[in-house]
């Protein structure tokens, strides 16, 4: 889809969402999920409800979903009203391992409340990788520092080691080209892919990109050692996206990379080979979608699963909360990386169940679904048996 006159709607904490005067047309879709029902869950630590869970990642050894999350109105209005103190977000562990549904509140750990005492933490995209040692979690982190003329945005990608009863701060990496970090995947042990929403570094040139239609925004690739002293290198890997959001590598063959690419309603396809040269390489594919991609995720039978916005204008006018929109719709889908067919598995018009859903995992069965601004989660049963096959691409 191209868009004609677009006009911008920014999100403080570096998500920055376009309004398109085209909203995406497609047809209504069918759901293949079944009986799927609203979760709400609750930090054990302060009993607070969870709002915002912007990203889904499954971690199948411990057999938990790790959840992102952090209340991003809440954090808009800290800045507004350029309050002393930011809220904060946390990286939530929820079992998954239900044999009928699940209940309707659930109680959940925050995993990072230790790790991250002395540090500031919202969290946005994930990546877990495996590691000869075990495993290693990396997070987009929307950080702030205040300054003497106000807060400013300075984004990190944070590493953690997954340990018993929680997770271990290792590093915090940082660089000019860490700028708008919207998603990140491991590509090896030493090297990141990360999205940059939008390409340009300065507010200006954001701006325009919301404006106006240009395809900026890129992906980065992050080199880095274990040792806090090493500073990691940064170098774009490619551009041209509309607004860069998920990324996942291929699990098996770690031969390819897909990019959501949310304003041109496509994942692109790249070789991973491509993106580890020095020279910036154009996609080899795209995969059209009936909405803009955000959070991907790989489903047990091999499928890129991904929340897909149908309707940008609606999302972008709830995003700032503008004219009353209070709703915006939600879909899943479902993605051969072979062929590029599509199946909507979750499909909410009206955003009732869950507004503008932003990730979407499968694990055991079951269609987990979280959103960026709404509160907790939508869990759904998957037909058949393909959601518990353990094939990987």
């Amino acid at each position: 889809m191209k868009f004609c006159w677009p006009l911008g709607a920014t999100f403080a904490g570096g998500l920055v969402l376009a309004i398109a005067a085209t909203p995406n047309t497609a047809p209504a879709a069918q759901n293949s999920a079944q009986a799927c029902q609203k979760v709400e869950l609750i930090d054990r630590l302060t009993d607070n409800v969870i709002i915002g869970i912007e990203d889904i990642e499954i971690d199948k050894i411990n057999e938990i979903a790790i959840l992102s999350a952090h209340d991003r109105w809440a954090l808009e209005d800290a800045l507004a009203t350029e309050s002393d103190s930011l809220p904060q977000g946390g990286l939530y562990g929820l079992a998954t391992d239900w044999t009928e549904a699940p209940p309707e509140r659930i109680s959940v750990e925050n995993l990072s409340a230790g790790a991250m005492s002395q540090r500031e933490l919202r969290p946005q995209g994930l990546a877990l990788s495996n590691r000869g040692s075990g495993q290693r979690l990396f997070v987009v982190n929307h950080r702030y520092e205040q300054k003497n003329d106000g807060w400013q945005y300075s984004p990190t990608i944070e590493i953690f080691d997954l340990v018993p009863g929680g997770l271990a701060h290792r590093r915090s990496l940082q660089d000019p080209l860490i700028c708008h970090p919207n998603a990140v995947a491991a590509l090896g042990a030493d090297t990141l892919l990360l999205t940059n929403d939008h390409g340009s570094c300065g507010w200006l040139g954001s701006r325009l990109e919301d404006l106006l239609p240009l395809d900026q925004a890129n992906l980065v690739r992050l080199t880095f050692a274990d040792d806090p002293a090493q500073a990691p290198q940064a170098r774009r890997a490619t551009t041209g996206f509309r607004f860069a959001n998920g990324v996942a590598v291929a699990q098996s063959t770690r031969d390819h990379v897909y990019v959501a690419d949310t304003r041109n309603d496509e994942i692109a396809v790249f070789a991973a080979a491509d993106l580890r040269s020095e020279t910036e390489s154009p996609p080899r594919a795209t995969l059209p979608l009936p909405g803009g991609p955000d959070n991907l995720r790989w489903a047990p039978d091999g499928r890129l699963i991904t929340a897909a916005h149908p309707n940008l204008l609606t999302l972008g006018l709830y995003v700032k909360r503008w004219f009353g929109v209070d709703r915006a719709p939600s879909r899943v889908v479902a993605i051969s990386p072979d062929d590029g067919t599509t199946e909507v598995l979750f499909d909410d018009p009206d955003g009732e169940l869950i507004s503008a859903a932003t990730a979407a995992a499968v694990h055991n069965g079951w269609l987990l679904i979280g959103s960026a601004f709404d509160r907790g989660l939508v869990v759904c049963r998957l037909p058949g048996t393909a959601a518990h096959e353990e094939a990987q691409p």
